[in-house]
């Protein structure tokens, strides 16, 4: 199901920031939500840049929902899950979901997620671990 944001009077986004060490609350949080809840959830980890994340099949095996690694230009659909991958940082723009590549060394991709906010202050949930 495409949903834009112009006619998604009940669709949410929801980003959650977690440290490497956040895995279980993830798991826990996304054990005990519906099927399909009217929101899009937003995964932004700080993870060292040598880490390969395993977060999307982690959280997979934890919801009904589709759980995607974040790939340039994905729209972004209610009942879905989006992970950012390491060494990126997220843009949303025109309902999709960007990255960029950060520089080799150990930043904090949460805290330059900020665009979301702007977009969507009306529709927005932002949970930090």
């Amino acid at each position: 199901m495409n949903s834009s944001f112009s006619d998604d009077k009940n669709f949410f986004l929801v980003a959650i920031g977690a440290s490497a060490g956040g895995v279980q609350a993830l798991e826990s949080f996304f054990g005990n939500l519906p099927d399909q809840p009217n929101a899009a959830f937003i995964v932004v980890q700080h993870l060292s840049p040598d880490f390969k994340s395993m977060m999307a099949e982690i959280l997979q095996r934890k919801t009904a929902m589709p759980v995607y690694s974040i790939r340039k230009g994905m729209e972004i659909e209610p009942s879905h899950v989006y992970v950012l991958p390491p060494k990126k940082h997220l843009v949303v723009s025109d309902r999709r979901l960007c990255w960029l590549e950060s520089p080799d060394s150990f930043d904090y991709p949460i805290d330059k997620f900020k665009c979301l906010s702007r977009a969507r202050r009306d529709r927005l949930f932002s949970l930090q671990n």
